[in-house]
């Protein structure tokens, strides 16, 4: 259930690893929810801080779940190549800047964790006249490096002072809406016969019992007329749940007649809107965070921040740029409507931010080629859930966007099939026993 790249990625999976037949059921089109409407940045990192998940799960377990994540690079890298499919996927070192020590410790508490747990020390500069060098605490010392603050600002594509330091660490720039649509037409090139795919059909309740699934769907446009909004019936053994945390649908266990409204309480939106812009340039591509305290909210624990990321558009010395940064929660009973203008003056933010703060800003009026807006999908505990449902394992997730998709997606797509091949995988912090 779910045509994103969660559900293509688990797709793709369950086809190659399993021999298993597979229905892929979205309400509205492959990959034309937060899949097509995000920057395209894949990173290997959670969005809750590393040092704040160990203290919560222990830190072995998050060491684990860090190195699954990983995983995510070489699958894609995979997929690419068992494809076929040809995209642009490239990979480098992006950067996250800091304006002062309440951002910057943090990080470099968190990358000192993560080195001592094995992994290795991202690339972090700090200006070396800068006056709080002298108060970062002796065990952190040997987590960044001293540059000038022009070799910083270069980093972080920026002239704006107000920066101290940067943090490197790999990334990558995908367009996953085309990498799903490839991917998609090579699994019904290669498996016509095991898999089926329902475009307009949204899933309005899932009945789940001991031997067998039941979804009931809405298929609300096919081109007969006379077949339009009609309902039907997918019988089946196991469903798999790859939404992004939608909610508008009811899921009906027998065994436990609260479970649809504890599994809607554990979910929550928010509406993330972007910006985009072609530009004639040869610009290498790049994915940039720029934490602005200017922006902190007091009902918010975590440090505010843009987001910019860019890539080649087209064969020709052209690239996109595309930025991010300001959100609305959606309420928690509140429908989310793609169709609908949450906001009129997101567009002013983003020409804010770029003419203070992006040194490659166009002069002048900037000509947004692309504005969108799309939900991303929050667990209650700021992970992804992966996994069988305890209560009724005919039920999986790969679910929770919580900011960062691409990798997690990729990756949960990879240990749906898994568990679908009957391994027995070692507990998880992405495990759903929030339920």
């Amino acid at each position: 259930v779910g045509g994103g790249i969660a559900g293509i990625a688990t797709s793709f999976f369950i086809l190659e690893n399993t021999n298993l037949d597979l229905i892929l059921v979205e309400a509205f089109k492959v990959a034309h929810g937060a899949t097509g409407h995000n920057a395209g940045q894949v990173v290997g990192y959670f969005e809750r801080p590393f040092n704040n998940l160990a203290q919560e799960y222990g830190l072995q377990k998050v060491v684990r779940a860090q190195k699954e994540i990983l995983k995510g690079w070489g699958l894609i890298d995979k997929i690419i190549s068992k494809t076929g499919i040809k995209i642009n996927y490239e990979k480098f070192w992006g950067w996250a800047g800091c304006q002062n020590m309440s951002e910057l410790l943090p990080l470099l508490e968190n990358d000192y964790l993560r080195n001592i747990s094995g992994f290795d020390l991202n690339n972090c500069y700090i200006d070396s006249r800068w006056e709080g060098l002298k108060d970062i605490p002796q065990h952190l010392q040997n987590t960044y490096t001293t540059a000038s603050q022009d070799f910083i600002l270069e980093k972080l594509n920026t002239e704006n002072k107000k920066y101290i330091a940067c943090l490197g660490t790999q990334k990558g720039v995908l367009n996953s809406a085309i990498f799903c649509e490839k991917v998609l037409e090579y699994l019904l090139s290669k498996y016509p016969k095991r898999f089926k795919v329902y475009e307009h059909s949204k899933v309005e309740r899932i009945n789940l019992n001991e031997k067998q699934s039941e979804l009931i769907v809405k298929q609300y446009y096919v081109k007969s007329e006379t077949e339009k909004n009609q309902s039907y019936k997918i019988k089946c053994q196991k469903v798999v749940l790859c939404t992004n945390g939608f909610k508008d649908f009811e899921i009906n266990l027998k065994s436990n007649k609260n479970f649809d409204q504890k599994y809607k309480s554990n979910l929550s939106g928010l509406i993330g809107f972007m910006a985009g812009y072609l530009a004639n340039t040869d610009l290498k591509p790049t994915a940039i965070t720029y934490f602005m305290p200017e922006l902190e909210d007091p009902n918010i624990d975590q440090a505010p921040y843009f987001y910019l990321t860019r890539r080649k558009y087209s064969s020709k010395n052209q690239t996109l740029t595309c930025i991010g940064g300001p959100d609305l929660l959606l309420e928690q009973d509140q429908h989310y409507d793609r169709e609908k203008d949450y906001a009129s003056d997101e567009t002013f933010k983003v020409t804010s931010f770029l003419h203070k703060y992006y040194k490659h800003t166009p002069k002048g009026e900037i000509k947004f080629d692309f504005k969108w807006q799309g939900l991303m999908g929050y667990t209650k505990n700021g992970l992804r859930m992966i996994g069988p449902e305890k209560e009724n394992p005919n039920l999986l997730y790969n679910l929770g966007c919580n900011g960062i998709g691409i990798l997690p997606s990729i990756y949960g797509g990879y240990k749906i099939s898994q568990f679908l091949q009957g391994k027995k995988l070692k507990s998880s912090i992405f495990d759903p026993g929030v339920l």
